[in-house]
């Protein structure tokens, strides 16, 4: 067999040297392998985890010295050629059967702890830093429809779980359309630090919001927007504070616990202008005196018997 025979695979357009193995399909209905490497894993059950027992069923080291060129210590290539039929095509696959004993239950750095089962483990010793660890990258017109997918029903725990205090944890330099889009109304999402929209977050502010143009558009003609804020240090029955805007309406409302309407503190129609205060009818008083003795503070506004006043005193 000559060396046009089995040149790698794919890579027709270079000259490629070096020990080559070549196999061609028999079969329709069998699988099929070029090559198979099988190992029977039966002893080191009684040594430590610290490397010199570990069993590999495939090894391959590429050792860079002065005056290398780039290396790899793997590359594989699959070509679906012009003409193949429509059929699955994978660049890799790695098959992780697990079958003795459950890994990794346990939440957080818990389930990190000995023993581990990792279906692809990404690690290494180096004195200097790398570029990155995983890099994917496309050319040519035709591009990846989706980079990293999780499939159904395939993880229970966290999809992205970081214990590194790196500086940015997802950091977007280009212009996607979307950076986080979440179209499931049953999800949540939770960020105990300081946020901040259009501004960075300062420590000491739960949220910051700051930009240019309207913070709500209104692009039907019953739209509802809710912004709930939660006070865990305030008194019994007195934790949230609602702004609501409906239709055109602004209502800010205090609720109870169970998030059932406590009280409605004001009503701004924003298409009339006109402003309500749903308490106020009840705080009428004669004066000061007795408007302190019914619980108006100094610069509460109450009213005596329909005129408006403001506490001074």
């Amino acid at each position: 067999m000559d060396y046009d025979e089995v040149k790698p695979v794919g890579n027709t357009f270079c000259e490629t040297r070096g020990n080559m193995l070549f196999y061609e399909t028999k079969y329709d209905d069998k699988r099929e392998f070029a090559w198979s490497f099988g190992m029977v894993n039966g002893r080191g059950a009684n040594a430590d985890d610290s490397g010199p027992s570990h069993k590999a069923t495939v090894y391959l080291g590429h050792r860079m010295i002065p005056g290398a060129g780039p290396g790899w210590a793997l590359n594989w290539l699959t070509e679906a050629e012009l003409g193949a039929p429509a059929r699955d095509v994978h660049g890799a696959e790695g098959d992780l059967n697990i079958n003795n004993m459950h890994y990794g239950n346990a939440y957080g750095a818990a389930g990190l702890a000995a023993p581990r089962a990792w279906n692809l483990d990404l690690s290494g010793y180096s004195q200097f830093n790398s570029t990155g660890c995983l890099h994917i990258h496309m050319g040519g017109p035709g591009k990846y429809n989706r980079g990293i997918v999780i499939g159904m029903e395939s993880v229970l725990s966290s999809g992205l779980e970081n214990h590194s205090n790196m500086t940015v944890l997802i950091n977007n330099l280009a212009h996607p359309e979307y950076v986080l889009r979440s179209l499931s109304p049953n999800s949540k999402m939770q960020v105990d630090g300081p946020v901040g929209f259009g501004i960075a977050p300062i420590t000491g502010f739960a949220m910051l919001v700051h930009g240019q143009g309207h913070a709500i558009s209104q692009s039907s003609g019953n739209d509802s927007v809710r912004h709930r804020y939660a006070d865990f240090g305030a008194a019994a029955n007195r934790k949230y504070l609602d702004h609501v805007w409906d239709s055109g309406v602004f209502t800010l409302a205090a609720l109870n616990d169970n998030g059932t309407l406590r009280m409605t503190a004001f009503v701004v129609d924003t298409s009339t202008g006109v402003l309500q205060s749903p308490p106020l009818p009840g705080l009428s008083f004669a004066s000061d005196a007795l408007a302190a003795a019914g619980g108006v503070p100094i610069g509460g506004i109450y009213h005596n018997t329909g005129a408006v006043r403001v506490r001074l005193t």
